[in-house]
């Protein structure tokens, strides 16, 4: 299942301590020690509603990336001046996959997150999604 986090006061992205502790997101040492939990910056392509129809007005290309926490993958997207907080739990995940710079999330409710990595280098891209408890096909 897929969720949205309210927006901080200031539209920044920032979690509360609250959804912090819900998402198992990581302190700064074991952040460090993983090498970083977030991604490169990758695009949006489709599967979730409120983004599709922002994308069907003619907005311009929303700038995403994620942050990998204990029990959920974060998805900060960025429009302009506005920031879009979603999540999904691990547990919840049926399939990743990743292929020709496309990146897939089958989740349980039958929903499909689709991503793609334009100018990043692909083994960036795997490398990140390495560090997730995730299993991964890559093709």
């Amino acid at each position: 299942m897929l969720y949205q986090l309210k927006s901080h006061e200031r539209n920044t992205g920032s979690l509360s301590p609250e959804n912090k502790q819900l998402l198992g997101v990581y302190s700064w040492w074991e952040s460090i020690k993983l090498g970083g939990t977030g991604s490169p910056k990758v695009k949006y392509l489709s599967g979730i509603n409120e983004l599709d129809n922002l994308i069907n007005a003619g907005t311009d290309l929303l700038q995403v990336n994620f942050e990998i926490c204990k029990k959920a993958l974060l998805i900060r997207i960025w429009q302009h001046n506005n920031c879009y907080v979603y999540y999904f739990f691990l547990k919840d995940v049926i399939n990743v996959s990743f292929c020709k710079r496309k990146l897939i999330f089958k989740l349980n409710n039958f929903k499909e997150l689709k991503f793609t990595f334009p100018q990043s280098p692909s083994n960036a891209i795997q490398k990140f999604l390495n560090k997730t408890t995730l299993k991964i096909h890559f093709v």
